[in-house]
């Protein structure tokens, strides 16, 4: 995107150009393939690789994936300093009707962490082919349809609407499937910057909405030990629910060698501190 920033661009009157991306934007959406541009404007696909390379040079077209571009709107205006809006997101948001982004990217987008999610995580009661992942660069992770209920909301992100978790909903997500959020060390992360934004209240509850003892288990511990205040009935709801199953901190390191055990969240603390913090790597 940055190889835009600070360009400009003109759309002058009867030109080519002015044309196609009138054409283009009059079908009411922004992503198009060049078989696609090729059928709307009745020219051969020969033809509309040309005019995709020319709208590409003049800044009118940005490629998001091999064969796959977006119109950059022409509300954007001549100068391009304004952020254009992330294709994989736009993409995500016309593409599954029922959603939310979650995971690493809700966190990313949140600005819990600075790692710039590669996958674009999007959770969703609907099955979707393998290929439309590979092909945008999505991981659908599936969720029973009664878990969409609770803790997203609507972000205007860079002119495109999307359905995001909150974050309390972003840190329940994190830590009962931390895979998806890049490990435990991101995960960890996350709790640390999300500590004076997150309301304990919500974040208790979603954990118990999700009906899963090792959530709760990990998120007791990993949010104490950022400093987290829960009260003590919030501690003793989650202790009546727990204790009579031990779970790993660390799900992806179960056979490491044993550090410590948690009495308290009845859990086995499988990974050093200095691994959560991203110092070193597990051995």
């Amino acid at each position: 995107m940055k190889e835009n920033m600070g360009k400009t661009r003109k759309l002058r009157k009867g030109s080519t150009i002015k044309k196609v991306i009138s054409t283009l934007e009059a079908q009411g959406k922004r992503v198009f393939t060049v078989n696609e541009i090729a059928k709307i404007l009745g020219v051969k696909e020969s033809y509309a690789k040309v005019l995709v390379h020319r709208l590409q040079k003049a800044h009118w077209l940005n490629r998001t994936k091999k064969g796959v571009y977006q119109v950059i709107p022409s509300s954007y205006g001549d100068s391009l300093d304004v952020p254009i809006p992330s294709d994989p997101y736009y993409i995500a948001s016309k593409g599954a009707k029922i959603y939310y982004i979650s995971h690493l990217s809700a966190a990313f987008l949140h600005g819990l962490t600075d790692q710039i999610p590669a996958t674009v995580f999007i959770s969703t009661p609907t099955k979707y082919h393998k290929k439309i992942e590979k092909q945008y660069n999505f991981k659908f992770v599936y969720i029973p349809s009664k878990m969409l209920d609770f803790g997203c909301k609507e972000i205007n992100y860079r002119g495109v609407k999307l359905i995001i978790s909150d974050i309390e909903r972003t840190i329940v997500d994190a830590v009962n499937k931390p895979k998806y959020t890049g490990g435990l060390p991101i995960v960890y992360e996350v709790i640390q910057r999300a500590k004076d934004e997150v309301n304990l209240r919500n974040l208790l509850i979603y954990a118990l909405k999700i009906k899963k003892k090792t959530l709760l288990q990990r998120l007791g511990y990993l949010t104490e030990l950022a400093g987290y205040r829960w009260n003590s009935q919030e501690i003793a709801s989650i202790r009546k629910i727990i204790m009579k199953t031990k779970a790993y901190l660390d799900p992806s390191t179960r056979r490491q060698r044993v550090a410590e055990y948690s009495a308290k969240w009845n859990l086995v603390i499988n990974v050093p501190l200095s691994y959560l913090q991203g110092e070193e790597g597990v051995r």
